[in-house]
């Protein structure tokens, strides 16, 4: 495995309005690939003290485990987050290991041939990087599916949640090229805080929105119409309505909820479709 860090400048406009007047759109979103579905609890979708507060009920649900393709005219297909490898159509949790598994892993369903590796061979797509929101299972197990000499980019502060003998799922054991996205080339930018702009030419930002994880990205498209992608800053579209983060898996539910709070701002200045971590439509 080679890892290094990727190389980006700084940005150098620094309002975002320079960025996006006359920019002509080098990348478009293509896709939302759904590989599977995630069972979840509304109570943990939506900050749990909120919940209380407004005395909803609490129930159970399967949300979709989406990635994204992206389409850059340089830099060919791309893809956020990997979703789910083939192992869920049968086992709802996937080809996870661990003593602990089913005391602590999330629970999944698959319908079969629904992975991102079915789709791209389906449309004779070759991927030439993927992009991780972080390194949770529902957004790295399709890894396992795909070639392993395809560059994977991840923040610096990201960490693998693999704890032999507990619950690990080994997904980035055999990949040849690891590039490291270092906060410290992040620039500081209005409303979203630190970003990067990957590629140099204002297509496709990578933004810090730690709260879930403590390296957990964001990715802004700046094509025609802009689209960020939120990960898993919130799950479902009613943080959006009420405008507050989810509580469960969090590592600091106030940090993100304040990451939830950006990304609303920018999307009410900039007129910008949001895409959350659980869902498969922009709004």
């Amino acid at each position: 495995m080679n890892i290094t860090q990727h190389q980006s400048k700084k940005i150098q406009k620094n309002s975002w309005n320079n960025i996006f007047d006359n920019q002509r759109s080098k990348i478009r979103y293509i896709k939302c690939i759904t590989s599977g579905y995630v069972k979840l609890n509304y109570s943990g979708c939506i900050n749990e003290k909120f919940f209380d507060e407004n005395n909803f009920i609490n129930k159970s649900f399967y949300k979709p485990v989406v990635s994204h393709l992206l389409f850059h005219e340089d830099y060919g297909y791309l893809l956020i987050d990997a979703g789910l490898d083939e192992t869920f159509t049968y086992n709802p949790y996937g080809s996870q290991k661990g003593i602990k598994l089913k005391q602590v892993g999330s629970k999944f369903k698959q319908n079969p041939n629904t992975t991102v590796l079915n789709y791209i061979q389906d449309h004779d797509i070759k991927l030439s990087g993927i992009f991780l929101t972080h390194l949770h299972i529902d957004h790295i197990a399709g890894l396992l599916n795909l070639d392993d000499n395809i560059p994977i980019y991840f923040s610096s502060l990201e960490k693998s949640m693999d704890v032999k003998p507990y619950y690990y799922g080994e997904y980035l054991k055999n990949k040849k090229t690891i590039k490291i996205l270092n906060l410290d080339n992040f620039t500081k930018m209005p409303h979203l805080d630190l970003c990067m702009d990957i590629f140099n030419d204002n297509s496709l930002f990578a933004i810090h929105t730690p709260g879930h994880t403590p390296g957990h990205l964001s990715y802004l498209i700046n094509s025609d119409e802009k689209i960020l992608i939120a990960g898993d800053v919130f799950y479902i579209n009613e943080s959006v309505k009420y405008e507050v983060a989810p509580s469960d898996y969090m590592n600091n539910i106030t940090i993100a909820q304040k990451s939830l709070e950006k990304i609303l701002n920018f999307r009410k200045k900039y007129n910008t479709k949001i895409i959350a971590g659980h869902e498969n439509i922009m709004i």
